[in-house]
Order: structure tokens, then sequence, then C-alpha cells
């Protein structure tokens, strides 16, 4: 199997070695319970496609960071259409919206906006709260030293790991405002030959 990125002309094709999902809190309307409950569910269906994932609480007011780590440098259409299918059910999972996907966009401008890329804050204090993330073992929350050590401990996962339905899902939901000047279908084709 091949894969064709297709672009606009002033694009240029990325790799990423990284994928993030941000589930945030909004505030009221916004629920902490159907935010951890999503953030553990989408954790739980990578493992169960054999990634290796870091989840976060990235606030403590009920945001979270879901990140898988490649081994190599991958395609970077490929790594958000990833993040795309992992929150195609947001709306059946409580949230009020769909989480951010990053990297948002599925390459960089040659210059002006969308030159730069996204940015999303590293685990660790928070800015402006007294918290620091801890980190989803599967079972429990880990923090302080066991936080740390399980975050320096993780590997990355290889780009085989993708499944085919992820890459080949169009999305069809509406996406956060950063994300609607995008294309709302997959900018790749899949070859078979």
């Amino acid at each position: 199997t091949t894969a064709r990125v297709v672009l606009a002309p002033d694009v240029v094709p990325c790799l990423s070695r990284w994928l993030a999902v941000d589930i945030d809190q909004h505030g009221p309307g916004s629920s902490c319970e159907a935010n951890l409950e999503a953030g553990i569910a989408l954790h739980d269906v990578l493992i169960d496609r054999g990634f290796k994932p870091l989840l976060t609480d990235s606030n403590g007011a009920g945001g979270f960071h879901l990140r898988v780590f490649f081994d190599e440098p991958v395609i970077t259409a490929h790594v958000r259409q990833l993040g795309r299918w992992l929150i195609r059910d947001w709306k059946a999972m409580g949230l009020d919206r769909a989480a951010e996907v990053f990297p948002k966009q599925d390459g960089i401008t040659l210059s002006g906006k969308g030159s730069c890329g996204n940015w999303i804050r590293l685990p660790g204090r928070h800015p402006k709260r007294d918290h620091w993330s801890r980190v989803w073992d599967g079972d429990d929350w880990l923090e302080g030293d066991d936080a740390v050590n399980a975050i320096v401990d993780l590997g990355g996962d290889s780009a085989r790991l993708i499944p085919n339905e992820a890459l080949s899902f169009a999305c069809t939901h509406a996406l956060p405002r950063t994300q609607r000047r995008e294309e709302r279908l997959p900018l790749h084709t899949l070859n078979t030959n």
C-alpha cells in the first residue's frame, strides 16, 4: 500500500513525530466527567490498537491531553487523520464540542498564516494554576516522580499501527473553528498497487 498526499501548491508536505488530542474544559455546559470518560475511552481505543498513548490531565480543571509519539517521522496528513478518526464520535462521548487535534493541518504554507505549525503545552506545571500534570497508567493517575518516569520511559509507536479505517475516514462533523478552514475530506488517497 502506498499513500499520496495532495496539498495546495503553496503548502509544504510535512512529517510529524506526534499526535495530540486536546479535550478542553470549556466552562459551564462542559462536563469534567464527560471529558475524563472521553479521554480514557480514546486512550483505551489506542491501547487496543497496539499504541502506547500518553494521557495527562492538562490543567487540573477537567482538561486532558492525549498524545501518541511515533518512532520515526510520519506523513502529517496520516497523523492528523488518526486524530480526526479518534474524535469522530465526540457527541456520543458527551463532549460539548469536538476535541482539538494536533497537528491542525496537513502541511505548512511557505509564508504567512499557517507557516509556523502548531503548539500544545508540554506536560508539567500549569502556567496559571498550581497544578502539575498527572499521567494515566490505565488504572490510576500517577503523580510526581511516578508521572515523570512514565513519560520518560514512554517509547515511540510505529506508524503501521494507524488503522486503514482512520486513513480513509471522511470527517463530516463540525470541526472546531481553528480547523474549519481545512478540507472536511481526507487530503490523501490510498493506492493499493
